[in-house]
């Protein structure tokens, strides 16, 4: 495969963020050596995005080839399937339509993925560009807007945020990557379904790879008004604690924590039970208003998780088996080259 650099951008009505966006990469510093693409998937947009894109792209005199392609099928996931398949190069960059990559973005992807073998995947730090006054209560839930540090140092992980995600191709195109279904998808239009980054990291830490998280890979994250209410706020939270099962049976396998028949019965009653203890205690602070408070976050996250513990039921057992499959395998394959 093809060394070099894809840079993929998803589009959904991205007409208002796509220029910044586009600003920043055309200010690549990018070496005579690390040859690189833009990739712009059209996920049924509405709006203007894809005639601005080429516009703009334009008059930067387009500093590297832009390819747009269109996918008819929402969600995220899928728009970033479309663009992973029509990538020519191994090294790929997941730009969300509203990141704006340091000019040392590509290069340092490239640092990485050339010097480390065992890495599929490089996340950097996010910093937050408001469109309106930051809300009161944003610092304790940063890391949900994927900005912040997500590590206090340079370091592997297992997991990082999907925003400016570096990713190696020739990894998830491993047939054992995809021989499973993915339990998780993120976004499709307004719904902030989620998990779908996690699950890509600890699907690729099964295989054997690696996760790294650095601050040399820095990027602003422009977050506009609609998006800092705490509406929104509960909105993503409930996406996270939707994802959390599937999430937490990959966990459990990569760690070898074995799960029993009736498991999912015993976490569901356990985080009822934290339902029911907290919300006596969380009664007092919650009482003259719900915003800001991290407790209501809790409360309405563990009713989540309990029901969905009791949604998967004996299904957690069986999908857990899949995926131990998957580790197996990898563990066979590489005692074979031993």
């Amino acid at each position: 495969m093809k060394v070099g650099i894809s840079v993929i951008i998803c589009c959904y009505n991205s007409e208002n963020r796509i220029e910044q966006t586009l600003a920043h990469l055309a200010r690549q510093k990018l070496s005579s050596s690390l040859p690189a693409e833009l990739i712009l998937v059209n996920n049924n947009s509405t709006d203007k995005t894809v005639i601005l894109a080429e516009k703009v792209w334009q008059t930067y005199h387009s500093p590297f080839h832009l390819l747009i392609v269109a996918e008819p099928t929402p969600g995220l996931s899928n728009a970033r399937k479309k663009g992973i398949a029509m990538a020519k190069y191994d090294y790929l960059i997941f730009c969300d339509d509203d990141n704006w990559l340091n000019e040392n973005y590509l290069e340092t992807i490239r640092t990485y993925f050339d010097s480390n073998p065992d890495i599929a995947i490089v996340g950097g730090i996010g910093e937050p560009v408001f469109e309106k006054t930051k809300p009161w209560w944003f610092d304790q839930f940063d890391s949900g807007y994927a900005v912040g540090k997500q590590a206090e140092k340079d370091q592997y992980l297992n997991t990082v945020y999907g925003a400016g995600m570096g990713l190696r191709k020739s990894a998830v195109k491993n047939s054992k990557f995809i021989s499973t279904p993915f339990l998780l998808k993120d976004r499709e239009g307004k719904t902030l379904s989620s998990g779908g980054d996690s699950e890509l990291c600890l699907r690729t830490r099964l295989l054997g790879y690696k996760v790294f998280y650095t601050e040399k890979l820095s990027f602003k994250h422009e977050l506009t008004a609609s998006r800092l209410t705490w509406e929104y706020l509960v909105r993503l939270h409930d996406g996270f604690a939707h994802a959390f099962v599937p999430l937490y049976i990959y966990e459990s396998v990569l760690n070898e924590k074995k799960i029993g028949t009736f498991y999912w019965l015993k976490r569901s009653f356990f985080y009822y039970g934290r339902v029911l203890k907290y919300a006596i205690f969380y009664l007092p602070k919650i009482i003259n208003g719900t915003e800001g408070k991290i407790e209501i976050i809790h409360l309405r996250n563990w009713f989540i998780i309990a029901n969905s513990f009791l949604k998967y039921n004996f299904q957690i057992r069986k999908i857990y088996k899949r995926l131990m499959v998957i580790k197996l395998a990898n563990y066979k394959n590489l005692s074979s080259q031993l």
